[in-house]
Formats: C-alpha cells, structure tokens, sequence
C-alpha cells in the first residue's frame, strides 16, 4: 500500500525543495496523503529531502521536453488571444497550482482558465478552475488519465479537462453537461475543439502547430 502523508509533511517537503533548488516551482502534488511527482505517475514513499533531490535528478524528473514546452506555450497563447478579448477570464501557467478542497488534493496543470469575477485565490492557489489542461508525457499519462481525471472531473466549478498528447495527434476533451460528463476524441488535424466552459473554437492545427511527429 503506498505511504500516506499529512498535509503539513507535503508543504513542507514542497517549500524544501524550492530552498534547496533556489526556485518557486512546486515540485509535488498531493492526493488526499499521496504524495506524487509533478512529472511522475507514481507515488513517492519518503519525503527527506536528501531523498528527494537524489530521487528528482536520477530520474530526470528537472524538466520537460521540447514539444511538451511547445504544446504548452501554444495553448496558453492561444487561451491569452481569448482571455484578451473577453476581460471576463483569466489563464494560468504551470506554476498556478490548483486546489481542490473537498477532496485534499493539489494538482499542478499545464494550463488553467478561471472565471475573473469569481476566482478564488488563496496564498496563490486557485480553488475553482474553470478549465484544465494537460500535456501528456511518458512519465505523467498514468496519473493524468486515471487518479488526476478522476480529482478534475469530481471539481464543482470545472467545465473542462483536456489531455493533449505529446507524440501522437491525439487529444482527449472530458467537457461537462446537464446530463453529466462527456467526452470526445480528436485524431484528425482538421478536427475543432469546442469548450463547454466558455465560448471558444480551437482547431487541432492550431494546437499543434509546431510540433512534428
């Protein structure tokens, strides 16, 4: 069975590595006591911080690759082009943290939108995104497709939970409806995404414009 942390223990290991690292990224999230990597899929059974660093740099996990950068730069533009013509939402990078309180669970995504009026953020952490994407990489599609899919799609205010795929063209939308969660799959460059959270069209051209697979 995996090792189950407080709250306080996560924080602290969070605010040791971003010490000893001379960053303010976060490197962890929290799933109700389980403790996993922002770029991992698995969860961390020790949280010392000798552990820690030596875990994060024998595994590679102090970076992302060129098309992940690429997918994300991209749709956080592209969400900007958006949010500059209607004042009445906001996007975030991967350095907003999301947090979902019913369930005790921090997550990192790529890329999130919020409702201006009614955001609520509290020391920095967004409580009710509107919207929540994620890239896909070889170490995070477990979590996000099973355990990080299932916290999004248990969130109130959430509206949509997109996972872009990193080497394939391949993007799964999970967008919410009267009659519950939905979902639809896009193979095709010429495909169009429409959100359920706010009045946007993007085509897959577009999100994938300068990755090459």
């Amino acid at each position: 069975m995996p090792m189950k942390f407080t709250l306080e223990e996560y924080q602290t290991a969070n605010a040791k590595l971003e010490e000893v690292n001379e960053d303010d990224r976060t490197y962890l999230e929290f799933y109700d006591g389980l403790v996993i990597p922002r770029q991992g899929s698995e969860p961390i059974w020790n949280l010392d911080i000798d552990f820690l660093i030596n875990f994060f740099n024998t595994n590679n996990m102090t970076g992302s690759t060129s098309k992940h950068s690429s997918l994300s730069s991209q749709m956080n533009h592209l969400f900007r082009i958006f949010t500059d013509e209607n004042e009445n939402y906001e996007v975030f990078d991967s350095g907003m943290q999301v947090v979902l309180d019913k369930i005790r669970t921090y997550l990192l995504p790529d890329v999130t939108v919020v409702e201006s009026a009614t955001k609520i953020i509290i020391n920095e952490q967004l409580h009710n995104p509107l919207i929540a994407i994620e890239i896909l990489s070889k170490g995070t599609q477990k979590k996000d497709r099973t355990i990080k899919k299932e916290a999004y799609l248990s969130c109130e205010s959430l509206k949509d939970y997109v996972m872009i795929d990193q080497y394939s063209l391949h993007i799964e939308h999970h967008f919410r409806t009267e009659a519950g969660w939905q979902t639809e799959i896009y193979t095709n460059i010429e495909d169009s995404i429409a959100f359920a959270g706010i009045s946007l069209v993007l085509a897959v051209n577009k999100i994938y414009k300068n990755v090459k697979f």
